[in-house]
């Protein structure tokens, strides 16, 4: 009877399995397909009830706190990780088990399924058995810890432990850091950087970071915002319509949204690129980090994991947006002192992440952020002075009443999830408390750091914040004037702004948050103003400091024009080099065969040109010749991507609306086409020496390369020096120096030569020598210019449209050169009013003087913004400071806004108000007025 009944309810539990497999669901027979599965849950059940305390949370994966990840998790265990697409579905699995997808355990897959789950299906409870225990742990990598364990025997230092919760170090001072070397040292300042990972598999329901199509990648992408006009009183682009901008890569994007295909697709990628180049020859000591660090909404999960333990949601966001995007030399190891942003709490939202943020300070030896607020003291002993630097969290701005502004609000009541709680972290306890938690905060904020301010005795004091210039502007001005805080470092708008000190009581304060990781503020196209300033959006600071000063400059994504300029320089190096050698070749040839056989072989010259070019081709060779060792490292260490080139039509449309519309393109090109069209005495001069003064083919030959070596010296003191001179200064100077110059044929037509102990030869060629160095270095900043100022992708266009307009200019000359001599009767045989025409073409030469007002000066030129009654709380203003008025402070920003174009260029031409004899370089961001935060927040 006891057997009976014993296979009765054995027969029971098997239809019931069966009853589930779907294998049976079907048909009826379930072969062994439905007998595996069976056998593979009994082994999964055994497994599980073996092994019960590697974690308390874990659940066999029958648990119903599984029954969502069950069937997937089994799927994937046995026939899905020969799918095709496995190698992308379960990559994680390395990172996570410690094993290889294709080996994995049950357990292992399920824990796959609980940290990171492919497809959204994730399971409630990790395994209680796995390959790699602790199997409740989803990270266990092997990152370095920030502490020295050698000093961790001393008491109170914060460095060689996690704090059980978050914010228990709380105005803590981690130790001490130690910079060698006397200086000056570099420090780099970014903000709101950190783009979202399209490539996280999110957890607890929640969705992908990915706001178009082209977001589901590796690494950061940008999320959009919202634009608004300069005076930020009309919204022009919202969330949306913005979206569309990046959905089609610009095809058919509203011209309100400014989207500009090539940088705001890219804009961390293209700014982490530019410092990676500036730090490779800077070398900073540390950087500057004033948070939104990871958007939209900061680390992806729930706070509340364990200090001691890094979630692999932490894990992954942090190797895709932070350790893989800012390596490099000179940016690799190097130190980040941050604090939280907004967006790093939770954007709209309190109970995301933001305690692993914390926790990673523990976990790599770079990433510095132990608490909500805390300090740093760095020691420059062998420079003699030391700073202080306070970081602070004032988030609270953000901190609302529950039903205001529900897509900039922390604590609102639209998205902050029922019963959301981050007590365990040391956050807020509800939603009900969480406004009166984070202003809390900012006042424990407030008193430790003015206590802070007081005790110092650094040299110098800064503070680090993520709220802008202009918030709470009464606090700071009082830290400032009395308790003596020299800087103001802060980001959350975003764009570069530098602020002029009589804003803040005093206090020198710049806002770098053009980081990149959400789109900026304003078009980053610098020929669109309509509505904007096109100037300072995406971009970094620099500070170079030494104990008296502290020099700020702005650093745009792809740097400064110095690079292109640079580039411009190599390229007419390279084109001279090759004519100077056809011109050594020429002369050669000339001397040993006769002008009839030379001209036979140059005739030859280009079929063998175009023979071993095919050859090289052919052998997958590949021609590359840098004259610039400089040049060449650039363009080595450059990933930048090149935008994508615009169409014919479009390009060449935008090309001309440029020129037209902006006089730093067509003022030194019109002033240099003018005085080259102008009549010129050469082919006149060269009948002379060869009919009246006999020159022989070698000694023509001779003059020809010292044409070419005087090229070659203009492009390299160009190249090397001249560029830094402000273009108008530059031009008119070289053709006032130049005027006496033009004359010095002069000694051979008249005869004076005869007076000098020197052959008519060597006078024809100093002269040519010393008169084409001049012309170069005339030349040479107009390529600089248009290389720069250039729409992206269109470059080449624009030098191409230089050239020949240039090439025109010197056909005209060729007329106005050959009505002049027939004018004065100067003929291959008839010289007698020659030293006459050299006379009239030097004039002429003095004709495009009056255009040299069309020729901007640039940065070194000390404009001043606009009227202080234009606006009464304006952004941002220009300076023009004598120096020491910043008390210690320097203030100085190179052509560095923005590739291609100079800051004063791109705005008016003011003059300084007062005494401008105490100018320095100056700095241009908006001027627009204060206006509050607009992040944008996607719909629903």
């Amino acid at each position: 009877m006891g057997f009976r009944r014993f296979w009765a309810l054995l027969a029971v539990a098997a239809a019931t399995e069966l009853a589930e497999d779907d294998e049976c669901a079907v048909g009826s027979e379930c072969a062994l397909n439905a007998m595996q599965l069976r056998g593979l849950l009994k082994s999964e059940e055994a497994s599980n009830s073996s092994e019960s305390q590697d974690d308390p949370k874990c659940a066999s994966l029958n648990d119903p706190a599984n029954s969502v990840c069950a069937p997937v998790v089994r799927w994937a265990s046995k026939g899905g990780r020969y799918d095709p697409h496995a190698d992308n579905w379960f990559k994680d699995m390395q990172a996570i088990s410690g094993v290889d997808y294709k080996s994995a355990s049950v357990g292992d897959w399920q824990k796959l399924y609980f940290c990171a789950p492919p497809g959204g299906k994730q399971c409630g409870t990790p395994p209680c058995q796995c390959s790699n225990p602790p199997c409740g742990v989803c990270f266990q990598g092997n990152a370095a810890t920030g502490a020295n364990k050698a000093d961790c025997d001393s008491p109170g230092k914060i460095s060689c432990q996690p704090p059980k919760k978050a914010l228990d170090y709380n105005g803590m001072a981690w130790d001490d850091m130690t910079v060698s070397g006397v200086g000056p040292f570099h420090v780099f300042a970014i903000g709101d950087w950190g783009g979202m990972d399209g490539s996280l598999r999110p957890i607890e329901g929640r969705p992908e970071l990915i706001a178009y199509p082209q977001g589901a990648k590796s690494g950061p992408s940008v999320f959009p915002r919202t634009r608004w006009n300069k005076q930020h009183t009309k919204e022009l682009c919202d969330h949306k319509a913005f979206v569309r901008c990046y959905t089609t890569m610009g095809v058919g994007c509203d011209p309100g949204c400014g989207f500009v295909k090539g940088i705001d697709d890219q804009p961390q990628t293209l700014v982490a690129s530019a410092m990676k180049m500036h730090a490779a020859k800077k070398d900073p000591a540390f950087i500057l980090n004033v948070g939104d660090n990871f958007y939209w909404g900061g680390i992806e999960k729930n706070c509340g994991t364990p200090m001691n333990e890094l979630s692999y949601t932490a894990h992954h966001q942090f190797d895709q947006i932070f350790e893989g995007i800012y390596q490099g030399q000179g940016l690799s190891g190097k130190v980040w002192l941050s604090v939280l942003g907004n967006h790093d709490w939770g954007g709209r939202v309190f109970n995301n992440g933001w305690d692993q943020q914390i926790a990673y300070t523990w976990k790599s030896a770079r990433w510095r952020l132990p608490a909500a607020y805390w300090s740093q003291h760095v020691d420059f002993p062998d420079a003699g002075f030391t700073m202080d630097i306070f970081m602070v969290d004032s988030n609270a701005m953000d901190a609302k009443d529950l039903d205001k502004d529900s897509e900039h609000n922390i604590c609102g009541a639209a998205h902050n999830p029922p019963g959301a709680n981050c007590a365990a972290a040391g956050g807020p306890e509800s939603l009900a408390t969480c406004k009166q938690w984070f202003w809390d905060l900012w006042a424990a904020n407030q008193a430790w750091l003015a206590e802070g301010l007081s005790k110092s005795t650094a040299d110098w004091q800064v503070a680090l914040t993520h709220f802008p210039c202009g918030h709470e502007s009464s606090f700071w001005v009082g830290m400032h004037q009395q308790h003596g805080l020299d800087l103001l470092v802060t980001g959350h708008r975003h764009d570069q702004e530098l602020w002029s000190p009589n804003r803040l009581g005093g206090l020198t304060c710049f806002v770098t948050g053009g980081g990149g990781g959400i789109s900026s503020e304003a078009t980053p196209n610098i020929h669109n103003k309509r509505d904007w300033y096109g100037e300072a959006q995406y971009g970094f600071y620099d500070l170079l400091v030494s104990k008296s000063n502290i020099k700020i400059t702005s650093i745009n994504w792809i740097l400064g024009r110095d690079e292109v300029s640079a580039v411009v320089g190599d390229f007419f190096g390279l084109k001279t080099c090759a004519a100077l050698f056809s011109a050594f070749c020429s002369s050669l040839l000339i001397g040993k065969m006769g002008s009839r056989s030379a001209l036979r072989v140059y005739a030859c010259a280009p079929i063998l040109m175009l023979a071993g070019i095919g050859r090289c081709e052919q052998a997958g060779g590949e021609m590359a010749f840098v004259l610039s060792e400089q040049t060449r490292s650039w363009a080595a260490q450059n990933p930048v991507p090149i935008p994508a080139p615009l169409s014919h039509t479009s390009g060449l449309s935008e090309l001309l609306q440029n020129f037209l519309g902006n006089p730093a393109l067509w003022g030194p090109l019109l002033f240099l086409v003018v005085y080259s069209a102008g009549p010129g005495y050469d082919d006149s001069l060269y009948f002379f020496y060869i009919n009246r003064l006999r020159f022989r083919p070698t000694a023509v030959g001779r003059l020809k390369m010292a044409q070419e070596l005087a090229k070659l010296l203009g492009i390299l003191m160009y190249r090397y020096g001249l560029r830094r001179i402000p273009d108008r200064q530059l031009v008119v100077g070289l053709t006032a120096v130049s005027l006496p110059l033009y004359l010095t044929p002069l000694l051979l037509t008249t005869g004076a030569y005869h007076s000098f102990p020197v052959s008519p030869q060597t006078l024809a060629v100093s002269g040519e020598l010393v008169r084409e160095v001049v012309l170069h270095m005339q030349v040479l900043p107009v390529f600089s210019r248009f290389a720069d100022l250039g729409p992206l992708g269109l470059e080449s266009t624009s030098v191409s449209l230089l050239y020949s307009l240039l090439q025109t200019s010197r056909a005209i000359n060729k007329v106005t050169s050959a009505g002049m001599s027939h004018l004065l009767g100067v003929t291959a045989h008839n010289f007698n009013h020659l030293s006459l025409l050299i006379v009239v073409c030097g004039a002429c030469a003095t004709v495009p003087l009056p255009l040299a007002k069309y020729i901007p000066e640039d940065a070194s030129a000390c404009p001043l913004f606009a009227d202080e009654n234009e606006s009464t709380t304006p952004a941002t203003e220009q300076l023009c400071l004598p120096r020491g008025a910043l008390t210690g402070l320097e203030r100085e920003d190179e052509d560095h806004f923005d590739l291609r174009l100079p800051e004063a260029v791109r705005l008016r031409e003011e003059n300084c108000q007062g005494d401008n004899a105490g100018c320095q370089r100056c700095t241009f961001s908006r001027s627009s007025p204060r206006r509050s935060s607009s992040d944008a927040m996607p719909a629903g």
